[in-house]
């Protein structure tokens, strides 16, 4: 069935009220037909129309306040309930609402108990009426009933004149014993009138007779009757005679009263109950405590009935607890204070009492059988005999009040009834206490309210212009409790901007007839402002002219300041979320419908906000492989409360993928359900790919720490591979110092295996300066012919002694290239040493240079081991390895740095190297591309020729002999070097820290000075700076012997006043040709630097 549609009078002036009010009915699923009024006239004219099954009303509407809008309902239609929906007011009009008749109170700030205060008024207003109409259909019903029977009682007999009976009716049979052909034409007084009344009746009805008065007539009398058998019995006569045209008819009502004679007399030996029944009343009138009253109620009633126990017990709400408090029991008797569940005294008891019957027992064990189990119970607590009455109010059960016996006991029905009327005064009683109790609570309740809140209280006579003020309300003015505060005293405080608002307001109340509600600024006599609240109404009197204003004053200034605090607080959260770029959204879980800031929308690709956003349509832009765990989530957190938080892709309106975070906290209800989820939501794909490059980088970070491991464990091996057959070749050469071919052939072998580790060292040095950007190249105008001839000359030992066979092919005609030949050199002999080292011995190699276009093209290509297909990416990577499993030797793996030295060179050229193999086995080409130079050669520094070390040599091998002082901290190496000098005829000094080095220098003025720069006690830089501090050390050629080998480590030589920079290892050859170019020390210039192979220039 359809729900049944409520008509409803609702008095509001505001339509966004009258649509709230409606909206929550509605949504709470009730049928409503609302007829608004917002003012007096419309209210009167539908009350007069309509019938409405619920009248709303608020506090005041244009023209009719809401208490006189109940007085007019309540004229009009009492029988209707009456709620107030008004805005938050004081208690003191909430509690005058209810007590001049309002059904309920009711603020529009918390309408979640609207429908529930709505269907509870209207049923019970239904309930009422219901009850009236039975109630008023019962007294009709009984007044019929009781007009019968004071007519025409039980028997009805009519006799004539001479007292004969002519009508005799079935009841009067059987009342009195006689058929009715029996009676009929006897006289009456020999049927039913006893013997000693029978003269007194003829001579009344003769009296009637003669004078038409008799003393009985018309009226109810009880006398003594006679039945056919002869026993006498009482009945209530009433004679009424009928005249006619003939002789007179006497008709006779009579009713056996002999039941209700036996009453009175139970009735006259309960005096002595009622007595009792009067002073318990007086005795629990005179305490004011619950249990003070419950211990009078039960002491008398226990000793008054002679029980042993009585007890009075509340019911709790669940219909099954009871609390004894206390009971009055004899001496010796146990008491039964405690709490109990009807459950456990049977299944009888139980039922008894909440069907609200008195429990009657008179012998528990006789009476409860085994499987009731209520036996066990009473006898646990001395109960043999009981009386129980319950006490059902409002449909509800409440208390009990019994007595108990020890011993079985035949209760009368007097004690019954006596203990069920305790029952009811002892309750009447205890609630009254208990309420006066409560409102004496609610009053200090009340008081403290009012003093921890502030409340100031304030009257003005309007007639007299007088002003009273509680303390609480100067305080809220600034005054001390002795302070004269007048009405003028209060304007002067009001702030002058507030002050027409103010009397405005105050005026329109007073004009409407509605209480006001003002807050304004007020000045404290010490210049302190603070805001206040007046809360206040006007009192009229007959003529309805305004007599006095009277209200409250509180001090709301913290109220404001917070106020003010959360509208900062919201501008700095709009202003985070718009600084963090993030959208704001707030989700109704019951229609999924949801509010959200404009850029919410934007982050799904909607320039302009959207009529409305659903948690479907959120759904349906999330990516369908995301959607399934995003919904998971959702419902997951749903389900417990907790806080919501989730990443996914989205598809955006303009078709775009995005990564997207969003973030919620469910809030709840005032029921404590679940009602919404508040949340933000931000774009993160940059942040996403930010992810994905950092884990990209990881990766590569992760395999180049594999590849250093690599490095690391390669150049250990390639470092061991020279120094093997050296430190042999010292053993050969200690073994076979007599035998001179041997020693040449070690030596040469010596000199390679150190070349190699030279070379190795510099490729190390190189790749170092290039990818910290410190690497120079030295360019001039060189023949690309020339650099591959130099590459040629330094590649061939190693591809002679790998027994390759070797083509080149290099254009006729020059071809010019703006180059530092040494490096291209450089890179080209490293791609010839790679193909002889990863070619298998025997194989064969070709270099090729040709000219193509504005490109020179050097291409080196093998038949070696070639390189796997998935190699080719990273060949020229740092440290990069290829899986050669068909290398001849583990131990030709190389460091993986030499490719990478020779893509930097070539790209630091301007070219480009490119690498092809056709795969494992198959042999592989390096081709290298470079610009041809354009335009005449370019003007360059002219370094000084490069001749034969040995040449050199032997030019100096007739230089004379020098003074020559060595410092190194290493003492073997710096012994080795003077033993070389001195084989070479010059005189040579060692020192082996800086202070070693000043010292020497200045007793023995060498011609040069070869000195290490890290050294103890002082380095080398310091070391030179103070010998070229000295006068004698101005002219003395100083030369920095290092292992540091780069240009900063120049510069830095330079700076400290060295005159030359060489690199350890140096060669025997080159110093030769140092001391050859020293002058005489009476004639010394700086030489010219001289060649060395291994000087490394960055």
């Amino acid at each position: 069935m359809p729900p049944e549609t409520y008509a409803v009078l609702h008095l509001e002036a505001s339509d966004r009220d009258a649509a709230l009010v409606r909206g929550r009915l509605e949504q709470a699923g009730l049928a409503v037909r609302v007829e608004r009024a917002t003012d007096r006239e419309g209210f009167e004219s539908r009350l007069r129309e309509g019938r409405h099954d619920l009248i709303l009303s608020d506090e005041q509407v244009p023209t009719l306040g809401g208490l006189a809008a109940l007085r007019l309902a309540r004229e009009r239609r009492p029988d209707a309930p009456f709620l107030f929906v008004v805005a938050e007011t004081g208690e003191d009009f909430a509690v005058e609402t209810l007590r001049q008749g309002a059904t309920d109170y009711l603020v529009k700030e918390r309408l979640a108990r609207l429908p529930a205060a709505v269907e509870r008024a209207v049923t019970e207003a239904r309930e009422h009426a219901e009850r009236e109409h039975a109630a008023a259909a019962l007294r009709a019903s009984e007044a019929r009933k009781s007009a019968i029977l004071d007519a025409a009682l039980d028997a009805v007999i009519s006799i004539d004149h001479e007292g004969k009976v002519v009508e005799f009716n079935p009841a009067a049979e059987r009342i009195c014993g006689y058929r009715r052909e029996e009676a009929l034409g006897r006289e009456l007084a020999e049927l039913i009138v006893p013997p000693a009344l029978r003269e007194r009746h003829r001579r009344g009805l003769a009296h009637y007779l003669a004078t038409g008065e008799g003393p009985v007539l018309n009226r109810r009398i009880e006398l003594p009757a006679m039945r056919a058998d002869g026993s006498e019995f009482p009945v209530e006569l009433s004679i009424t005679p009928i005249e006619g045209q003939g002789a007179p008819l006497f008709i006779g009502y009579l009713r056996d009263v002999t039941e209700r004679k036996r009453t009175e007399e139970r009735l006259r030996t309960s005096e002595g109950q009622l007595r009792f029944l009067d002073a318990l009343g007086e005795a629990m009138r005179a305490e004011a405590d619950p249990a003070a009253v419950m211990a009078a109620a039960t002491r008398r009633l226990g000793e008054h009935l002679g029980v042993t126990r009585c007890a009075y017990a509340d019911l709790e709400p669940d219909n099954d607890r009871f609390t004894i408090r206390d009971d009055w029991r004899t001496t010796g008797a146990t008491t039964t204070a405690g709490t109990y569940r009807l459950n456990l005294f049977g299944a009888r008891a139980a039922a008894e009492i909440r069907a609200g019957r008195t429990l009657i027992v008179r012998d528990v064990d006789a009476e409860f059988d085994a499987a009731d189990g209520g036996a066990a119970m009473f006898n646990a607590i001395g109960i043999k005999a009981i009386v129980c009455c319950p006490l059902v109010k409002d449909g509800r059960l409440r208390a009990m009040m019994a007595v108990h016996q020890a011993t079985p006991r035949d209760w009368t029905a007097d004690e019954i009834g006596l203990v069920g009327e305790a029952a009811e005064r002892s309750w009447a009683h205890i609630e009254r206490v208990r309420s006066a109790a409560a409102l004496r609570e609610s009053e200090e309740r009340l008081r403290i309210a009012v003093e921890a809140a502030k409340l100031g209280q304030w009257t003005l006579d309007l007639p007299t212009n007088e002003l009273t003020c509680s303390d609480g309300c100067k305080a809220n003015y600034g005054r001390q409790p002795g302070d004269r505060f007048t009405v003028e005293d209060l304007w002067q405080s009001v702030h002058p901007d507030d002050q027409d608002r103010v009397r405005a307001d105050v005026r329109q109340a007073i004009d409407l007839r509605t209480d006001y509600d003002v807050e304004y600024r007020v000045a404290w006599p010490d210049g302190e402002e603070r805001w206040i609240m007046v809360r206040g109404r006007a009192v009229y009197a007959a003529d309805g002219a305004p007599q006095a204003l009277t209200g409250v004053t509180l001090d709301i200034t913290a109220r404001k300041r917070a106020e003010a605090e959360i509208r900062e607080s919201r501008e700095r959260l709009a202003f985070a979320l718009e600084a963090a770029d993030l959208g704001q959204w707030d989700l109704n879980l019951n229609d999924r419908t949801a509010g959200r800031t404009p850029r919410h929308d934007q982050i799904f690709g909607y320039d302009a906000p959207l009529p409305e956003w659903t948690y479907q349509m959120f759904l349906e832009h999330v990516l369908p492989e995301d959607r399934p765990a995003v919904d998971a989530s959702f419902q997951e957190a749903q389900a417990v409360g907790t806080a919501w938080e989730v990443e996914c892709r989205i598809r955006r309106a303009d078709g775009a993928e995005r990564w997207i975070w969003t973030k919620a906290l469910f809030r709840r209800n005032p029921d404590r359900r679940i009602g919404r989820l508040l949340g933000i939501v931000g774009d993160m794909t940059e942040r996403k790919q930010a992810e994905e490059a950092l884990r990209r980088i990881a990766a590569e970070l992760s395999e180049a720490d594999r590849r250093k491991d690599e490095f690391l464990a390669t150049l250990a091996h390639e470092l061991r591979n020279p120094l093997a057959p050296i430190r042999t070749g010292l053993e050969v050469l200690r073994l076979a110092e007599n035998d001179p071919a041997t020693v040449g052939t070690v030596r040469d072998t010596m000199e390679r295996q150190v070349q190699q580790l030279a070379h190795l060292i510099d490729d190390l040095m190189d790749v170092s300066r290039i990818t910290r950007g410190k690497f120079q190249l030295r360019t001039r105008r060189v023949t690309l012919a020339e650099v591959a001839r130099s590459a040629l000359e330094a590649a061939r030992p190693f591809v002679d002694e790998a027994g390759h066979e070797l083509t080149v092919a290099l254009p006729e005609e020059p071809v010019e290239l703006e180059a530092d030949p040494h490096r291209l050199a450089q890179v080209l002999s490293n791609l010839l040493n790679n193909a002889a080292k990863y070619t298998p011995r025997g194989g064969r190699i070709a270099l090729t240079a040709e000219r193509r276009g504005g490109e020179a093209v050097v291409t080196v290509a093998d038949n070696g081991l070639g390189i796997p297909a998935d190699s080719l990416s990273r060949i020229f990577e740092m440290f990069a390895q290829i899986d050669r499993e068909s290398a001849t030797e583990a131990s030709e793996t190389g460091l993986g740095i030499g490719l990478t030295l020779v893509r930097s060179l070539v790209e630091m050229h301007g070219g480009r190297v490119e690498v092809h193999s056709e795969g494992a086995g198959r042999g592989s080409e390096f081709r290298v591309r470079l610009p041809i130079a354009g335009g005449p050669p370019a003007a360059v520094p002219q370094a000084a020729p490069e001749t034969d070390a040995a040449a050199d040599s032997e030019g100096a091998a007739d230089a004379p002999a020098r003074r020559v002082l060595v410092v190194d901290d290493n003492k073997a190496a710096a012994r080795m070097l003077g033993r070389v000098l001195g084989m070479l005829g010059h005189e040579v000094h060692l020192a082996h820290d800086g202070v070693e080095a000043i010292e020497a220098a200045g007793a023995v003025r060498p011609d040069l000075a070869l000195m290490d720069l890290g050294m103890p006690n002082l380095n080398g830089y310091e070391a030179a700076r103070r010998i070229r501090d000295e006068p004698w050390g101005a002219e003395m050629v100083l030369v920095a012997l290092t292992g540091w080998g780069q240009e900063e480590d120049r510069r830095r030589t330079r700076e400290a006043g060295f005159d030359r920079h060489l690199v350890k290892p140096v060669e025997p050859a080159v110093l030769q040709q140092l001391l050859a170019q020293l002058r005489r020390p009476a004639d010394r210039a700086a030489p010219t630097q001289p060649s060395q192979p291994n000087d490394r220039r960055a």
